[in-house]
């Protein structure tokens, strides 16, 4: 019986210990309009940050475009990003698509700043070489949605399960 108990104690804890690690970095959902071409939408997302840090994104991928062009995950070539209390607060990213290998976009450059000429840009090109961003692009940063790990509900029904077993186990022992 008390094995059991340091079992499912150490089960526990390491889903805690797991959960809490993975809960540490933060994914941002990122928008703009790409007014030097042609005015497309541009979704994307920023994964892989630490809270309270200054480090280079795991992950940096366009969702969608108006234009049907660059979709996919890029490799910065610059990747400095500082989010502080769950807030980005700086960010230099930039992507010539030429420099990726596949499965990476190849065809286009992809370029996010807070500080381009003192003001926050982004610019998603089809070339393979970014000359200076010239326009006010709207670009504006959301916190991801974290999804629950998909451990937790097989854990907690597992736990009931435990805890079903030992009442049965108790009543019949009081019988």
């Amino acid at each position: 019986m008390l094995c059991k108990s340091r079992v499912a104690l150490a089960v526990l804890l390491s889903f805690v210990v797991t959960t809490a690690v993975s809960a540490s970095t933060l994914s941002f959902d990122f928008s703009f309009t790409n007014t030097i071409n042609a005015n497309e939408s541009i979704t994307g997302i920023v994964r892989g940050l630490t809270d309270n840090s200054t480090g280079a994104a795991a992950s940096v991928e366009t969702l969608s475009n108006s234009g049907g062009f660059g979709l996919g995950e890029y490799v910065g070539d610059t990747n400095t990003w500082t989010v502080a209390a769950g807030i980005l607060t700086d960010y230099s990213f930039r992507s010539e698509g030429f420099w990726n290998s596949p499965p990476a976009v190849t065809c286009c450059s992809l370029s996010i700043s807070s500080d381009f000429n003192n003001q926050p840009e982004a610019g998603l090109f089809p070339v393979d070489f970014l000359s200076g961003l010239r326009s006010g692009s709207g670009l504006v940063f959301t916190p991801a949605e974290i999804p629950l790990p998909a451990g937790f509900p097989l854990l907690l029904a597992g736990l009931a399960g435990l805890a079903g077993l030992r009442l049965k186990k108790n009543r019949a022992a009081r019988a």
